[in-house]
């Protein structure tokens, strides 16, 4: 099993209608998951992430203390702490911005690192 220092990272793609995860290892994609984006709010939305990132883990069949950091491609504004607002397509991210990067990060352990999704990119 990998393990911390293989760099193995999370990468999430989140709209408005699906949440799109992956598990890579270099350039090479070793889990994904695709589900549905909640209509119900912010927290709903950010427990599918969760979920989802928890989902490509098992995919990947790695853990998640193999994982050494996520990359979130987000609609909206996109504060400098990963904090995510007006994102009038996403449920609960229409107005002031939700704290996603420091709630993803609290919930792995690991830096979270959110940009627009224009151009979708790893950061690591």
């Amino acid at each position: 099993m990998p393990s911390k220092g293989n760099r193995l990272h999370a990468g999430v793609d989140l709209g408005g209608t699906k949440i799109e995860t992956v598990v890579m290892g270099g350039r090479k994609v070793l889990g994904n998951v695709r589900v549905p984006t909640p209509q119900t709010g912010a927290d709903d939305v950010i427990n599918a992430i969760v979920a989802s990132i928890r989902g490509a883990i098992d995919a990947a069949k790695t853990t998640t203390e193999a994982i050494d950091g996520i990359g979130v491609g987000s609609p909206g504004a996109i504060e400098d702490d990963g904090s995510v607002g007006d994102a009038r397509n996403v449920p609960g991210f229409e107005g002031a911005p939700v704290a996603m990067g420091k709630r993803l990060s609290e919930a792995f352990g690991v830096p979270v690192e959110v940009r627009r999704r224009d151009g979708y990119y790893f950061l690591w």
